[in-house]
């Protein structure tokens, strides 16, 4: 299920009616879930808070939260959007999950880079490890590696620049 909406009291975000929705499907096995929510001010820890109770880790569904995306975890889709500065940003309604899951970025083989950051060789090092499928990286921002860089991603392809003439960025 990949949900865009407005209302923060709507399903996804709002976990009772995001509840009865999914008890309603009796012989559901397996649920995954990737929504924005296209608000000016989000409180990440409102709404994950309100997936802390005995129905959700019941039936083991955790939820990741970084800028305005919400997600299941581990995250289950090809892309990942958005995404900035580095995996501590990312909030759970179950914070063990994003330490004790090794696996929980595996599927990722697309990510989105949003931040104008420099990308040194340790946010690459944990890329490579986090997502071992990776082979496109969209920036979406001013691009600053830190040359001398000794960790390479065999696994990337593409990369796409956007905001900046790739001819500015040989190297």
């Amino acid at each position: 299920m990949r949900l865009f909406t407005e209302d923060m009291n709507e399903t996804p975000f709002n976990s009772k009616k995001l509840q009865e929705f999914l008890e309603s499907m009796i012989e559901l096995k397996q649920f995954h879930l990737y929504a924005r929510l296209f608000k000016y001010s989000i409180d990440q820890d409102e709404i994950l808070s309100s997936f802390r109770n005995k129905f959700w880790f019941d039936h083991n569904w955790s939820f990741g939260m970084h800028q305005d995306y919400f997600y299941t975890l581990p995250f289950h889709f090809d892309h990942l959007y958005g995404f900035d500065e580095d995996f501590n940003n990312v909030k759970s309604n179950n914070p063990e999950i994003l330490i004790n899951n090794h696996r929980i970025w595996y599927n990722v083989k697309s990510i989105q880079l949003i931040r104008s950051l420099k990308y040194d060789k340790n946010f690459i090092r944990e890329l490579k490890i986090k997502m071992p499928k990776l082979n496109l990286i969209q920036f979406r921002c001013d691009l600053h590696i830190v040359r001398h860089n000794s960790v390479r991603l065999e696994n990337v392809t593409t990369v796409e620049i956007t905001y900046e003439h790739i001819e500015n960025r040989k190297e």
